[in-house]
């Protein structure tokens, strides 16, 4: 295995534990599904543009359109939080990580 797999892999590894303490943290049913609501509140945001964001995140991956996502289209969602989340925002989170540790 090269070690540009290895690093593929880790970071694989790396999403998919963040996608397993998500559910945990907002399933509030059991059902295997998180709701916006839950998200909202989890995040405490209140930017109303990332607010807003984050909704047509939600209902762009939310493909059948049940107003919740399963973990198929939570994983979709967290892409498309990735490839859409506003530069400063990100920066920001990183100087937090920076600062906390």
């Amino acid at each position: 295995m090269t070690t540009s797999s290895l690093q593929r892999n880790e970071h694989e590894n790396d999403d998919a534990d963040v996608l397993a303490d998500m559910f945990r943290a907002l399933d509030e049913t059991g059902e295997g599904k998180i709701r916006l609501k839950s998200l909202l509140t989890a995040t405490h945001e209140e930017d109303p543009k990332l607010v807003e964001l984050v909704e047509a995140l939600f209902t762009e991956a939310d493909e059948d359109t049940d107003g919740s996502l399963d973990r198929m289209e939570a994983e979709s969602f967290m892409q498309l939080l990735s490839d859409n989340l506003p530069e400063s925002i990100v920066e920001e989170e990183e100087h937090d990580d920076v600062a906390g540790a």
